[in-house]
């Protein structure tokens, strides 16, 4: 999993959410998803600042973040997979 803008979190939101449905036990994987949210509105202010100002080279880090969490969650949500 991983994105390149923030507006394609919305369609990998909703098949993260999908896979999460069929878990017993998930508050943790909410969470997160909670908190890349978060990360993904930040990104997204960030965008409208960068096209602004035409600076874009401050959008790398963010960037590097969520797709950081979002691997995380996805071995998360394997891992929960595995232990059905």
């Amino acid at each position: 999993m991983k994105i390149e803008k923030s507006t394609e979190w919305e369609n990998l939101r909703g098949e993260i959410v999908q896979q999460v449905r069929s878990l017993n036990y998930n508050p943790d994987i909410r969470k997160m998803i909670k908190n890349i949210d978060g990360l993904v509105t930040n990104l997204s202010k960030l965008e409208v600042e960068a096209r602004r100002t035409k600076r874009d080279y401050y959008l790398k880090q963010p960037l590097e973040e969520i797709n950081s969490a979002l691997a995380t969650l996805d071995q998360f949500i394997t891992l929960a997979h595995l232990l059905q």
